[in-house]
């Protein structure tokens, strides 16, 4: 079997590496990284580290996606249409010499790398479309509805859409899936990092820069979410809140598209450049305590390794609501975790609720 894998981020190179070590390490394993990313770069020289891909290589499509994005939603239909039918003549200027495969792996359908689908499947009609998990959200997407204008003019194109097209969802918990809309989908799960030998070929290609050991000595750590508008404000109060509350050492992680400036964060050490899912490779974050409004990376830690944190989740206090691709998926999701969490799993209604439980885990005892 040939796959090909489109990756945009250090946490689905990392969740790649595990699947092609783990569960595809008999098949030839190509990447492309996409250059949307500030430190795409890193993540091209991280993967030509690893031994699993018999091909690395950039995939320069951010001005074709920016482009996108810069057209109205009218006009989008109109030059979405235009590429269907050019879907061939676009696909060879992202990737010349496009190869033949047997999987199409992503974890995230942007404009580019769907139509180097089509363009491959329009040749090997027995090409099959992989997901594998990257964040909360991929626990939900198969509960959601694709537009109707995209679906009938996908149709009336002669093609499926991109939800329609899965084949298979890789994720680290599969009981966690929910999937109302795709019966098609076969749900696989990817096994933990808990592997000594995996561990050990993972962490040789991960740098200490991203992986900061230092961030143990902090008792209490807050995941930034890269907030705008009304909602950093409501979060930078909350971090100056809890910096006031806590005896413990405290520090904020702050979110690679952090809209948090130094003003906000004065007095109160933070961590920039550590990659949690990286730092458990080799470290246990079992006694520390995350504090988000709703980051991925607090519930990470348990997916990919079984460590458990303490988790305090606040989207009950600092509301959600301004955020369209929160809805009730996300929520319900969290607390179905919450309740297969062997850890401590906190979600305060209230300031004082929270209040209450930082007072109970600062407390000197190390534990609630």
């Amino acid at each position: 079997m040939k796959n090909i894998f489109i990756c945009s981020t250090p946490l689905q190179l990392l969740n790649i590496l595990n699947l092609c070590y783990s569960e595809l390490d008999e098949h030839i394993n190509d990447i492309y990284i996409l250059d949307h990313s500030h430190n795409y770069q890193l993540i091209y020289e991280k993967a030509l580290k690893s031994k699993c891909f018999d091909k690395v290589e950039l995939l320069k499509a951010k001005h074709f996606n920016k482009h996108w994005l810069q057209y109205y939603k009218i006009s989008r239909y109109i030059i979405k249409a235009y590429e269907y039918l050019n879907f061939k003549k676009i696909a060879s200027k992202l990737i010349k010499n496009i190869n033949q495969y047997d999987r199409f792996c992503v974890s995230f359908m942007d404009r580019s790398s769907w139509l180097l689908y089509l363009s491959m499947k329009k040749d090997n009609d027995s090409l099959k479309l992989i997901f594998f998990e990257d964040g909360t959200g991929t626990y939900q997407m198969l509960t959601t509805k694709e537009n109707i204008l995209d679906s009938k003019l996908s149709q009336w194109l002669g093609f499926k859409t991109v939800y329609n097209s899965i084949d298979t969802l890789y994720v680290y918990n599969p009981l966690l899936v929910k999937n109302t809309q795709y019966q098609q989908v076969k749900i696989k799960k990817i096994p933990r990092l808990e592997d000594k030998t995996l561990i050990s070929e993972l962490s040789q290609i991960y740098s200490k820069k991203t992986s900061n050991e230092s961030l143990l000595k902090y008792r209490f750590i807050f995941f930034d979410s890269p907030f705008n508008g009304e909602l950093i404000h409501k979060q930078s109060n909350m971090i100056q809140t809890i910096n006031q509350w806590v005896k413990s050492p405290f520090c904020v992680k702050l979110h690679p598209s952090t809209l948090l400036g130094t003003e906000e964060l004065e007095g109160i050490d933070v961590d920039r450049n550590t990659n949690i899912e990286v730092l458990c490779l080799t470290k246990n974050v079992s006694n520390n305590v995350f504090i988000s409004v709703m980051s991925t990376v607090c519930i990470s830690p348990e997916l990919m390794f079984g460590q458990t944190p303490i988790v305090i989740m606040l989207y009950k206090i600092i509301k959600l609501d301004a955020i369209k691709y929160v809805g009730k998926g996300y929520y319900q999701f969290i607390e179905d975790f919450k309740d297969m969490y062997s850890g401590k799993f906190y979600i305060p209604e209230s300031l004082q609720e929270f209040k209450d439980i930082l007072d109970r885990l600062d407390s000197g005892v190390g534990h609630d």
